[in-house]
């Protein structure tokens, strides 16, 4: 039985309007080289993701969990197929990461600041960040919402905690947006 999600339920704003059609798996890629949609010298030089301790897994371990939670799959690509996701890092983003909104070109492209993630393991900072990464990939807006709801809300934790889940805001978001495979989508 799935859990009929209410739309009253979401929050105003979290929702970008951009998401990922059809029932396809999404795919995504780990890539080695810049996408041809950047600049030779834009943000930087490109670093592979596999040299970030820990990043790769954390990013595949949240896609296995937002495929449990909605039904949704979200795959590797396979060698020679086109990816919807790539995900890399540069030298010079000005910024901890950035991520895409689902469409075409650049769009779903998570990129990762090599000074913000290239040195120690993952810690809750940097597991926050790539969870926004990925809220934004699969269709998330930041908005003015507490980070006790949600991953893109910018209001802190009065402890100034950094949540390492998605929240239950974003769990309800998501399985409007791609369907519902739980019965509680506040306890993924």
């Amino acid at each position: 039985q799935k859990f009929a999600v209410t739309p009253a339920l979401i929050p105003d704003g979290l929702i970008s309007g951009s998401l990922w059609q059809g029932d396809d798996p999404i795919t995504y890629r780990f890539v080695d080289s810049k996408p041809g949609d950047y600049g030779a010298n834009e943000f930087g030089d490109f670093v592979a993701v596999s040299e970030f301790l820990g990043l790769g897994t954390a990013i595949t371990n949240a896609f296995a969990e937002f495929t449990r939670v909605t039904g949704r799959s979200i795959q590797q690509a396979e060698d020679g197929q086109e990816a919807q996701i790539n995900i890399f890092s540069v030298t010079d983003l000005g910024m901890p990461f950035l991520g895409y909104s689902p469409g075409g070109g650049r769009g779903g492209d998570m990129i990762f600041n090599q000074d913000d993630f290239l040195i120690g393991d993952m810690n809750d900072i940097r597991q926050f960040r790539m969870l926004q990464t990925m809220g934004s990939a699969l269709g998330l807006d930041f908005n003015d919402l507490s980070r006790l709801d949600t991953v893109m809300g910018s209001q802190q934790h009065p402890k100034s905690l950094v949540p390492v889940t998605f929240g239950s805001a974003d769990w309800l978001a998501f399985q409007e947006m791609y369907g519902s495979e739980l019965l509680d989508p506040t306890d993924p």
